[in-house]
C-alpha cells in the first residue's frame, strides 16, 4: 500500500487529469493483466470493512490539495535533482523532486519510492522564489506538521522510505 501511496501522489500532482480506475482507491487490485481477458481483470468493487480505509482517506486528501491548490491543476512542471546522502545507484533513481508552479504559487513534490530512508538535497535555487530563508510545510503530512526549512536556496531533508511529500 505505501508504495500505491507514493504513485498515487505523484499521479495527482503531475500534468493532466488524474484518472482513477474504480477501487484503487480502497485498495483494489487486477487479477491478471486487462489485456489478456478484460472481463475478469478487475474483480467487483470492495464495500464496507473490506476497503483500505487509510488508503481512501489519502486519495481524499491527495484530491482535496489538487482541487485546493491552482498549481496542482495548471502548474507548469520544473524538475529538480535530488541529490541523494549515501544511497546506493538504484536507491537514488528512486527519488525524485518537482516543483509545480502556477502565478504566485509553488509546491515543491519529492518522492521516495525506494525501501530506504532518502536523506536529501535539493538545490531550489531561485526556482519559485526559494532563494531566501523559507519554511515549507508537508501538506501530506496533515498530524504532525513537520517543517523543513530552505536555506539559500537549498532544501535538505529525510524522507521516510515509500513516502511522498508535498511541501508549500
Amino acid at each position: 500500500i505505501a508504495r500505491l501511496k507514493v504513485a498515487a501522489a505523484c499521479h495527482v500532482t503531475l500534468e493532466g487529469t488524474p484518472i482513477i480506475f474504480y477501487g484503487t482507491e480502497v485498495g483494489l487490485s487486477q487479477y491478471d493483466d486487462a489485456h489478456k481477458e478484460n472481463s475478469y481483470a478487475r474483480p467487483p468493487m470492495l464495500w464496507g470493512e473490506q476497503q483500505d480505509k487509510d488508503l481512501l482517506a489519502y486519495y481524499r486528501l491527495l484530491l482535496q490539495l489538487r482541487r485546493e491548490r491552482p498549481a496542482l491543476r495548471y502548474g507548469e512542471r520544473i524538475t529538480l535533482p535530488a541529490d541523494t546522502i549515501k544511497l546506493s545507484e538504484a536507491t537514488r533513481e528512486q527519488v525524485g523532486a518537482y516543483v509545480r508552479q502556477w502565478q504566485e504559487e509553488s509546491l515543491l513534490i519529492v518522492l521516495n519510492n525506494s525501501e530506504q530512508e532518502a536523506k536529501l538535497s535539493i538545490l531550489l535555487g531561485e526556482v519559485a522564489g526559494y532563494k531566501t530563508i523559507t519554511t515549507l510545510r508537508n501538506l501530506l503530512d496533515v498530524n504532525e506538521g513537520r517543517e523543513v526549512y530552505v536555506k539559500d536556496g537549498l532544501l535538505e531533508m529525510t524522507l521516510p522510505a515509500m513516502t511522498a511529500a508535498i511541501l508549500a
